[in-house]
């Protein structure tokens, strides 16, 4: 029936350290917790809705200035047309016109099938 003493030394600074620790990584796992928990609830989404009517912004190409209208109704996006695209602009810059009509296209057709 021999018992031994075992004599643990702890320093100070290890023990604060390691408490700091621990609470970091307590902390850690309730944020991660937290943040993945609240991805669960699914909101249903409402469907986007325009507010229906014509919609005009310039956009500066160089010295140039393009006309962007946009025209929408209560739910999608009917038409988008590029105007007042200069000769000059037209001549520099040869794919312009073709890209951005189809631009406005692929724009339209997403909305009219999303």
């Amino acid at each position: 029936m021999s018992s031994r003493t075992r004599i643990i030394v702890l320093h100070k600074k290890e023990v604060i350290y390691t408490v700091i620790f621990a609470v970091f990584g307590v902390a850690l796992l309730c944020l991660l917790f937290l943040m993945f928990s609240s991805g669960q609830k699914k909101e249903e989404q409402q469907p986007d809705t325009y507010t229906a009517g014509v919609y005009s912004s310039s956009v500066q190409l160089g010295d140039q200035i393009l006309d962007v209208e946009v025209s929408v109704d209560a739910d999608h996006i009917n038409a988008i047309r590029f105007t007042n695209l200069n000769e000059t602009v037209s001549a520099m810059y040869p794919l312009m016109q073709p890209a951005l009509n189809d631009l406005g296209e692929q724009i339209v057709k997403k909305t009219v099938a999303g």
